[in-house]
């Protein structure tokens, strides 16, 4: 996959950003998107996406991924993530793990893979695995099934988050 840092999005990333255009933070979860895909060397597909009208300097955004196809043949090895955005220009991804449709890894202190879109040395932001990660409010336990999990989450949104 091929990707190039773009010093206009990534300086939206920086903490204390004024409000932007929904178009733009469009542009932002593309990018992140577009910059997480190359540095998983995948492809990925949207689950999600963020509420641009609740976007502000005082809120961050996330949204959902997932990978596009599965991986390793008859493992059928699929992943889902989801990529938040801080007030304080705090860029983080947590990915989970699916084999046939089932979460694959679940055990206290391992309930997914933890990266940070960091600036390096160059100015621009890179992903960096930070290794096995897990919540202590217990917020992910019910993500057990992918197609469970992108299918909730589409109705979700399709109703406007209202009633979720």
């Amino acid at each position: 996959m091929i990707w190039q840092p773009d010093p206009r999005i990534e300086a939206i990333l920086n903490a204390g950003t004024p409000s932007k255009p929904a178009e733009e933070w469009r542009q932002v979860k593309d990018y992140l998107t577009a910059s997480f895909a190359a540095h998983l060397a995948s492809e990925i597909e949207p689950v999600w996406e963020p509420i641009y009208a609740d976007i502000s300097p005082r809120s961050g955004f996330a949204f959902g991924i997932k990978s596009r196809t599965p991986l390793g043949g008859p493992l059928r090895l699929e992943w889902y993530g989801v990529i938040s955005h801080n007030t304080h220009g705090h860029t983080v991804a947590l990915v989970f793990l699916f084999a046939h449709d089932q979460r694959a890894v679940h055990h206290a202190n391992r309930e997914y893979l933890y990266f940070e879109f960091t600036p390096t040395g160059n100015g621009h932001r890179e992903w960096r695995s930070h290794g096995w990660d897990s919540s202590e409010m217990n917020e992910w336990d019910g993500y057990l099934r992918l197609s469970e999990i992108c299918e909730q989450k589409r109705q979700e949104q399709a109703r406007g988050w209202n009633d979720a």
